[in-house]
């Protein structure tokens, strides 16, 4: 986590205040030497008892109003011409006799809690000397009044809402006309559908004296913005994170007056112009965010005036230019995540003014140039992640006394000379407060860190460094340890000096700490990671932590005993990974039902018993819930329903005895349902309609309910209702809607080609159904032949009958087909033989006749595949197919599911008697196959 790189939508946050809060420069600045008129003061004190909540404490009956706070009088008639509220903590309601004061020039109630309200739709007409008015992010919700665009000495306008998009303006924007006025226009956030496209038009036909534009998140569509080229004074344009196309760089390519560009976040694609960054007065360029987006760099000349340059996780490559050098004034190169390539050159010692330089996460080589450690005031410095050489001198280093932030990470780097340095050499290093030298090969703690100053930030992570991991570690709130080799914790310093009284984060994951958990000397944390380690039990100050942790991560340690109860006082918790590890008892109730916020529970791999907790909250915020591989019993609770954001449940591998959860069907996020390996029983299928709810499971990825008692046929109506299965994948975006699935691993575990499979965050790409190990009998449904996102289709070691459905040919995207131990008869369908990404078939054991299918994959499937199907025959011309007509294959039963074993054996003992006593056996065998309960009987009676 790099806190001390700036984040570029931050950075550009604060230039928009640059844009859109230039206030002073259209005020007009009065002194307050006349006095404010009675009626004038009582307007405004009337407006005072509106608010709920504000700083106006001057705002006071007996005094001047005109030396009130926020206000500004006209020095010789006394009238209010200027009120800025800005930024003043009021809540509550705008009184309508706001409107009296019509000699207002300047208004401005931004930065307020008006969380919710409405602006005051009638009475703008009346202000109409305003010619600033500033109501940006002061939280009003609902429609922008039309009055204020009849405003028509308006030069400053901002109307930006909050990111939730509660201001909304949806009518055509012709009303434009009156504002030919307009210098500065700032809608950020605003909701203009259903006339977005119509804006960028309005505004070049209509506002040609506009300087300074800022549309974010205003959701302009392709292709619809070219017009603003038109605007012959506009030199500010932000258009961040609309859906806009490239194209509009074209436009702009010969806009000499252009300062500051910034569209980071649409949908660029292709190569953008290299004249857009060698415009005249252009100092701020900001095309982050575009992974489409491709260039190089040009040839800069010695005139440029950029100033900041960002093209952060784009797709630009080639070498960095020697007239890089030539950008004198830059102080902000943000270049990581990018494809460049090559060496970094000496030129950009030139780069006298540079503050913060970000290279890194491209594939740089070669040594640094020692120009770059020349640039004396440069602050934050990132070459993480390229493929440079050599050893990276702390000579070079010294001398960048303004350094507070460096990242070397997985750079191809060398530190070793660093721990040559000690004692008053240490003293003459930087006081760099974020440092980064990950996966840099590192055996030891590099010298210059035992350097006793404040650090704010450490990631030493993904080194071979071994031992003890030392006490003053504790003193950084930002803590990266992990994929190491420590060992143990050195005793905690009674007194404990730092930044701050919390952490950000401590991980300590990967490495060889043993023994109780250590205390954590401050009480404050946000996230604490210390699994896959040796740790055996709670540490008891945790506990202290319970209004400020949100992660707790401690899977894969040989932690014993009971949950701790501790844990149900985190009130603010929102994921907690106890996995792995050998805890007993049962879980707490508080963890299901409520009380705290959690979004993840993993509790999978240990020994809880009991029953899973019900009465959950209608407040559950659960979005995973893991509890695979436990020793729970008895049911699974009905007010799991009440988790209506759940997109994970898995109870896989337990004692759990139930009928199938229909129930759950009604949850329209459920992703993942895992019910395997359980002693679920029944019927599959939803109860009738006609007194229940509508339950479809309409965006299930995952259904595994393998290896338990379900009976009766497949459900036809069930594989109509998996809707999120009927979508081609290939051709759309993968839906990942886990607020936090790039920061957690979340595990699941199905049978995929064969093989018992574990897979982490593309579990929200696979999609899978197993059915197998139940007493499932009749025929496949034609339905299933709809899902033509499945990939993986498990239907073995069942009693159903019929022919394989020539739909499954359908099934496009099918890796893994597994059919085997049925009694299916007839021929293989050749439409099989057109799934090309099949990877897996197995149809053995059946009772299949005819020619195996020629073509496709069927050529590379082996012997097994087919075996057990007396029979199939061979076309000639299939030679690579094993012939297995001629022989009789019987399955090896050492290697038969044990609840398959005892029924061959049955078989066997039938056919080996004579044929006078076998017709009896037979009668007798029909009728146990007939009763369910017998027959279950009959294939468990091994595990018995």
């Amino acid at each position: 986590m790099e806190l001390f790189r700036i984040n570029s939508v931050v950075f550009f946050q604060l230039l928009l205040l640059s844009f859109c809060h230039v206030f002073d420069f259209f005020s007009i600045n009065y002194n307050a030497l006349g006095q404010c008129l009675r009626t004038e003061s009582s307007t405004l004190l009337q407006l005072k008892r509106g608010f709920t909540s504000g700083d106006l404490d001057t705002w006071q009956l007996s005094t001047n109003c005109c030396i009130w706070e926020g206000v500004t009088c006209d020095e010789s008639s006394g009238r209010v011409i200027g009120l800025d509220l800005s930024n003043r903590s009021i809540a509550g309601m705008i009184d309508p006799r706001l409107f009296n004061l019509t000699s207002l020039r300047t208004l401005n109630f931004s930065y307020n809690l008006f969380y919710g309200k409405s602006i005051p739709n009638y009475g703008w007409d009346r202000l109409s000397n305003l010619s600033s008015l500033d109501l940006s992010y002061a939280g009003f919700a609902g429609n922008i009044p039309v009055g204020i665009f009849s405003l028509t000495k308006l030069r400053f306008l901002d109307l930006s809402s909050l990111a939730d998009r509660s201001l909304s303006l949806n009518i055509k924007p012709t009303f434009l006309r009156n504002m030919s006025s307009l210098r500065v226009l700032c809608l950020d956030f605003v909701d203009l559908s259903p006339y977005e496209s119509e804006w960028c038009g309005a505004l070049a036909n209509f506002t040609h004296a506009l300087e300074i534009l800022s549309m974010i998140a205003c959701s302009l569509p392709r292709a619809s913005c070219s017009s603003l080229s038109m605007l012959p004074h506009l030199y500010s344009l932000n258009l961040i994170s609309n859906n806009l196309d490239s194209s509009i760089f074209y436009s702009f390519v010969n806009f000499t007056s252009l300062t500051s560009l910034v569209a980071q976040e649409n949908q660029f694609k292709g190569v953008i112009p290299r004249q857009i960054f060698l415009l005249k007065h252009l100092q701020h360029l900001d095309i982050s965010l575009n992974p489409m987006l491709s260039g190089s760099l040009p040839n800069f000349s010695e005139d440029s005036k950029l100033i900041t340059l960002d093209l952060h996780d784009t797709n630009f490559s080639g070498n960095l230019p020697d007239t890089i050098g030539n950008l004198k004034f830059l102080k902000c190169l943000v270049l990581y995540d990018c494809q460049f390539s090559g060496r970094i050159p000496p030129s950009i010692g030139n780069l006298s003014q540079l503050e913060l330089l970000d290279l890194s996460n491209n594939s740089l080589q070669g040594h640094i140039p020692k120009s770059l450690f020349e640039i004396l005031g440069l602050s934050e410095l990132f070459l993480g992640s390229n493929n440079f050489s050599g050893d990276l001198e702390f000579e070079f280093i010294k001398d960048l006394k303004n350094l507070v932030s460096l990242d070397l990470s997985n750079s191809g780097l060398s530190l070793n000379s660093w721990d040559a340095y000690n004692g008053s050499f240490l003293s003459s290093f930087p006081k760099i407060s974020y440092l980064a030298v990950a996966s840099n090969n590192l055996t030891k703690i590099p010298t210059i860190i035992n350097y006793p100053h404040m650090m704010y930030g450490l990631d030493l992570s993904n080194n071979r460094i071994h031992g003890e991991l030392p006490s003053w570690f504790w003193r950084i709130p930002e803590l990266n340890l992990s994929c190491n080799m420590f060992t143990h914790v050195a005793e905690l310093p009674l007194i404990l000096t730092t930044y701050n009284d919390f952490y950000l984060y401590i991980d300590l994951h990967s490495n060889m700490l043993e023994g109780p958990i250590p205390p954590i000397p401050l009480t404050n944390s946000i996230l604490i990671d210390f699994s896959d380690n040796q740790f055996t039990s709670f540490s008891s100050n945790i506990t202290s932590h319970r209004n400020s942790l949100k992660y707790l991560f401690l899977a894969n340690n040989r932690l014993i005993g009971e949950i701790s109860p501790f844990i149900c006082n985190m009130t603010n918790l929102q994921m907690l990974d106890l996995s792995n590890n050998k805890l007993i008892g049962s879980i707490p109730p508080c963890l299901l039902k409520g009380g705290i916020n959690l979004q993840v529970l993993n509790l999978r791999g240990n020994q809880l018993h009991g029953v899973i907790p019900d009465r959950i909250s209608s407040k559950c915020e659960l979005q995973v819930i893991n509890l695979r591989n436990n020793q729970l019993e008895e049911h699974l609770p009905k007010s799991l329903s009440n988790c209506q954001s759940l997109e994970l449940l898995d109870v896989g591998n337990n004692n759990l005895n139930d009928t199938f959860p229909y129930w759950l069907g009604n949850m329209w996020s459920l992703r993942v349902l895992i019910l395997s390996s359980n002693k679920f029983h029944g019927l599959v299928q939803p109860p009738e309609r006609n007194h229940e709810r509508n339950y479809t499971f309409p965006m299930l990825h995952v259904l595994d309910i393998s290896s338990n008692n379900f009976c009766g046929n497949l459900c036809v109506e069930c594989f109509n209702n998996f809707n999120s299965m009927m979508v081609n994948r290939a051709d759309t975006k993968h839906d990942v809607t886990l607020l936090l699935l790039n920061q957690y691993y979340y595990l699941v575990t199905i049978m995929n080609k064969g093989q018992q499979m574990t897979i982490s965050t593309s579990w929200m790409i696979i999609v899978s159904i197993d059915f197998s190990n139940n007493l499932f009998e009749g025929e496949i449904p034609v339905t299933i032949g709809q899902l033509i996102s499945l990939q993986v289709l498990n239907m073995s070691h069942n009693y159903l009958i019929g022919k394989i459905i020539p739909q499954l040919g359908n099934l496009s995207q099918l890796e893994s087909l597994d059919l085997s131990m049925n009694s299916l008869s007839g021929k293989i369908p050749q439409e099989l033989a057109s799934l090309d990404f099949l990877e897996y078939l197995n149809l053995s054991y059946n009772k299949l006749v005819g020619n195996i299918p020629v073509g496709g994959q069927f050529s590379t499937f082996p012997n097994t595949s087919f075996e057990g199907n007396n029979g199939l025959c061979l076309l000639p011309s299939n030679t690579s197919v094993p012939r297995v007509n001629n022989a009789t294959i019987s399955p090896d039963l050492r290697n038969q599911d044990p609840k398959n074993r005892r029924y061959m054996v049955i078989l066997g003992i039938i056919f080996g008697i004579g044929f006078g006593g076998s017709m009896a056996i037979v009668v007798v065998l029909d009728v146990m196959c007939c009763d369910r309960s017998r027959r279950m009987r009959i294939r468990r009676s091994i595990d018995g």
